[in-house]
């Protein structure tokens, strides 16, 4: 998509895949319901892909709270996201 900031774009896409391994760990549609940290290692424009990696850092039967950690094809850490919490809407199935 023309003129959206990347690190916008980067830090969507590790939310929605929290959600996403959140749909697959309850069986339910869930939302983000806070953010703790935010820290940058890197600013400039990226070239090439990154890799988004996942860690619960602990759940329980409506939430799950998670890191996140962005890194380049280095491994270069690009920025963490820390303490980002999802819950789970009970009424609403993951899948109709």
């Amino acid at each position: 998509v023309k003129d959206v900031d990347w690190r916008v774009a980067m830090l969507d896409g590790g939310l929605q895949l929290a959600l996403l391994w959140e749909r697959h760990r309850s069986g339910l549609a869930s939302l983000p319901t806070k953010f703790g940290r935010l820290h940058w290692y890197m600013t400039e424009k990226l070239e090439g892909p990154l890799v988004c990696e996942l860690m619960r850092k602990r759940a329980t039967r409506l939430a799950a709270t998670w890191s996140i950690v962005f890194t380049n094809v280095e491994e270069q850490i690009i920025a963490t996201m820390e303490d980002v919490n999802i819950h789970v809407l009970l009424s609403k199935p993951a899948f109709p």
